[in-house]
């Protein structure tokens, strides 16, 4: 199983890559972090997957659930029916 990457990790990666750093370099920098806090690295892929947005991916809606069965046009419709 791969390292994973804390949130605060990520956002300095990001900041990085809208800097114009590379992918290579941010493992560069991220790796000597690491190293210094004695935790362990993670591989150069998993960088290249968390920067494609592949992988850690926050913010996103959830998708796995059913969909709702009523929009708020069709109970505003339903309501409507009701009152009359």
């Amino acid at each position: 199983m791969g390292k994973h990457i804390t949130a605060s990790e990520l956002d300095e990666m990001f900041e990085w890559k809208a800097d114009g750093v590379g992918p290579a370099t941010i493992h560069e920098k991220m790796s000597a972090l690491r190293r210094r806090q004695r935790r362990p690295v993670p591989d150069l892929t998993t960088v290249w997957r968390a920067l494609k947005g592949k992988t850690f991916k926050r913010g996103k809606t959830e998708t796995r659930c059913r969909k709702r069965t009523y929009t708020s046009k069709s109970l505003k419709k339903i309501n409507d029916a009701r009152e009359v």
